[in-house]
């Protein structure tokens, strides 16, 4: 594991234990209200129950909605991390072929007078090379 695998994974830690906690202070918050509810409402112990009902009916409600919404925001954040990784991915395979164009072109260059001297080489060889047939022939 390298070191930008350890910080991603210390990051996405962090944000499950942000995650957790502000889902405990809801869970606490809600209970807190609901106990309060029932310990200074002055009502029967049916219309108690109702508004107890009531209550849960509407916590789950708003924790389903959230949970929406955290849904929402991940898979937001990992569609931006995602385009962002193809867009580097782009940039770095763009850098590359940019830099095996240049090494291409730069060797090409630098090969094209040894090419041409290479080539008159092998045109002297030839001529060399009839000269003595003819010679032979004569």
């Amino acid at each position: 594991m390298g070191l930008r695998d350890m910080i991603y994974e210390a990051r996405r830690a962090k944000v499950r234990e942000e995650r957790k906690k502000q889902a405990l202070a809801t869970a606490a918050g809600t209970l807190a209200g609901v106990l309060v509810g029932i310990l200074f409402a002055p009502q029967s112990g049916k219309e108690t129950r109702e508004q107890i009902a009531l209550t849960a009916k509407d916590t789950s409600e708003k924790v389903m909605e959230k949970s929406k919404e955290a849904g929402k925001y991940v898979k937001e954040k990992a569609s931006d991390a995602y385009e962002i990784i193809m867009d580097k991915q782009e940039e770095f395979r763009n850098s590359i072929k940019e830099k095996y164009q240049d090494l291409v072109d730069h060797g090409m260059t630098e090969l094209s007078p040894v090419l041409n001297d290479i080539e008159e080489g092998i045109d002297k060889i030839e001529s060399k090379i009839e000269e003595l047939d003819d010679v032979e022939k004569e």
